[in-house]
């Protein structure tokens, strides 16, 4: 960051974004403009809206969803880069993310990794794109199985 009046010329730089974040608080009590507890309150405030942010606009778009025809768990994930997103509905949900190999072979899309393995058969000449994915908290544990008769009607949201 180059810094302009008193001190032009003068570069700083930081380690992360909160580093840069806490000097600029600084500056601003050290300048009279605002009182310490204001300075940590818009820190604070900065934080939450950066979570919000991440959480809501910033994940991987996803292109390809299978929804589990008994239960709802949805596996959502980005058919070039891998990235996914294994959701379980209901009281005992829980969400795991992760990034995964994706290869296309003719009609069948499949996506592997540690924890989930899933295949879509895509055709355009098939009346319905169907797909399967089981999903693996740890090697052992135990197995979230999603079976998508339908997969191009698929909400991709929890019911």
């Amino acid at each position: 960051m180059l810094c302009g009046a008193p001190f032009p010329g003068i570069t700083r730089s930081f380690a992360s974004f909160s580093q840069a974040a806490q000097e600029n608080a600084d500056s601003r009590v050290y300048a009279g403009i605002h009182f310490r507890t204001a300075c940590r309150h818009g820190l604070l405030q900065g934080v939450q809206v950066g979570g919000y942010a991440f959480e809501h606009a910033l994940q991987p778009a996803f292109d390809i969803c299978l929804q589990d025809d008994r239960s709802g768990d949805i596996l959502r994930f980005n058919s070039s880069a891998g990235d996914y997103q294994f959701i379980r509905c209901g009281a005992d949900g829980l969400t795991l993310s992760g990034r995964g190999a994706v290869r296309r072979v003719g009609c069948l899309l499949t996506l592997a990794d540690s924890k989930v393995q899933a295949e879509i058969h895509d055709c355009p000449i098939a009346p319905l794109s169907q797909g399967q994915a089981t999903v693996r908290l740890t090697p052992l544990g135990p197995a979230f199985v999603i079976n998508d008769r339908d997969a191009d009607s698929s909400a991709c949201a929890c019911r």
